[in-house]
């Protein structure tokens, strides 16, 4: 069973890898690999924060594009992807980032 961290990341990382879908609960569930549960219980702190909009009436909902807080997670994800595929390196004594 995942954690409700867990389950927010793979929300978030659903919605960032298909940021012109609109999803319902369900489909985000089934494409996060989460239970619909899941989804309710993180759809509300989404929604408040602006990195989700509601569309069709409040029955589908898809990534904010406008949002800083969405530009935020977008800038920080393509950091973690860059030091993951090693295109750059994070120095640990002072948390820099060093171009390959």
């Amino acid at each position: 069973m995942k954690n409700s961290s867990e389950g927010l990341h793979l929300i978030i990382d659903t919605l960032l890898s298909a940021s012109d879908r609109e999803f319902t609960k369900s489909e985000l569930a089934e494409a996060a690999g989460v239970s619909r549960h899941t989804v309710r219980a993180h759809l509300g702190t989404l929604l408040e924060h602006g990195i989700v909009q509601a569309v069709a009436n409040g029955k589908r909902y898809q990534l904010n594009l406008d949002s800083p807080v969405t530009q935020e997670i977008f800038e920080l994800n393509s950091a973690i992807n860059a030091v993951g595929a090693g295109h750059v390196t994070i120095e640990s004594d002072t948390g820099t980032v060093v171009d390959e």
